[in-house]
């Protein structure tokens, strides 16, 4: 799959919502921090596909500002999971040094807690020499409180110069937007970088249900129709039709 689809592809970079973990878990009847976790390790199948298929940046919605609404019970599993799957020896640190994948974080980390953000930090440091791949996870993180940030910190008019100031300012708009689960909303996520000229797909399977099958199918569709308009196309349209039924 890899060999026949990788020169075909014209996508440097990826934005996911991943969105259903919970829902996973209830239809298949697990703790929501076990859904979490098949979540996790879709990411980590998702983002080495990726990095062989030449993508070069993946940016995700690990976690917004509005999950601070959420059970106390949910976010302190929710991050526990963070520290237990981020610390030394675990198996992010395994992964980014077997892919050479680079990680970043993005949003406000005034909400979280001194320990998950040296734990942040850490990851970041440590991966900051890996090329072939970056991911970009938003946590604690609302497209609108990053607009408003970066509004107080430039008084220049410019677009470009605007651009800089937010979270993943000094990298290029996503090429791609795909949300999972069925839903067609951007729910606050990246809505300055996606206005131009990214494409949506909104697709109906849960996050830890996504195929490799489903997403070379989507890169394949933007790359050969090389959109240059930010638009839903009526492939995006078929899926949340499909959603809705």
């Amino acid at each position: 799959m890899i060999t026949v689809a990788k020169p075909m592809l014209r996508v440097n970079h990826l934005a996911l919502i991943i969105d259903g973990n919970r829902r996973y878990a209830k239809y298949m009847n697990i703790k929501p921090s076990e859904g979490h976790m098949k979540g996790f390790h879709k990411l980590l199948e998702i983002i080495e596909f990726c990095s062989l298929l030449g993508i070069k940046m993946v940016t995700i919605y690990g976690f917004s500002l509005q999950n601070f609404s959420r059970t106390r019970i949910e976010i302190s599993e929710l991050l526990n999971m963070i520290v237990e799957m981020s610390g030394e020896g675990s198996h992010l640190e395994e992964f980014t040094k077997r892919v050479k994948c680079r990680v970043r974080f993005c949003g406000d980390f005034s909400f979280l807690g001194k320990d998950i953000r040296k734990i942040l930090n850490k990851i970041s440091e440590d991966t900051s020499e890996f090329n072939k791949i970056t991911l970009n996870i938003c946590a604690s993180y609302g497209a609108r409180n990053e607009i408003a940030d970066a509004l107080k910190k430039t008084s220049s008019t410019s677009p470009r110069e605007f651009y800089k100031h937010l979270s993943a300012g000094d990298c290029d708009p996503p090429n791609i937007l795909i949300r999972t689960s069925g839903e067609s909303r951007l729910s606050d996520f990246l809505i300055y970088q996606c206005s131009e000229f990214t494409s949506f797909y909104f697709v109906r399977e849960l996050w830890p249900e996504l195929t490799f099958n489903r997403l070379v199918y989507i890169l394949i569709h933007y790359s050969v129709f090389e959109p240059t308009h930010n638009f839903i196309n009526s492939f995006t349209k078929f899926h949340r039709d499909l959603a809705i039924k």
